[in-house]
């Protein structure tokens, strides 16, 4: 983990949370609830994607955006990291 890291991850503003891998190894991921915010938001794209003049490539960038949410949630997930919605 590089010293950059750590001052990103200190951030409070910051979308990323501190974690202990299955491996005991720390790192951040990025917190749930926002991921899971950022996939509400690319499922609306999604639907608004249709009205676009380049349908097809708005669906497209709308798609990779829920499943990058989506392999963020699920990293949160893995090492034991929970939605908070309430702070």
């Amino acid at each position: 983990m590089a010293r950059s890291d750590i001052g990103r991850a200190n951030d409070l503003d910051s979308p990323h949370v501190w974690a202990v891998d299955t491996s005991g190894a720390l790192g951040h991921v990025t917190d749930p609830a926002h991921a899971l915010e950022q996939l509400g938001e690319a499922l609306g794209d999604l639907t608004e994607s249709r009205e676009m003049a380049t349908a097809e490539y708005g669906t497209m960038c709308s798609l990779r955006n829920a499943v990058d949410a989506f392999r963020e949630y699920t990293a949160a997930f893995h090492v034991g990291v929970a939605p908070v919605f309430f702070r």
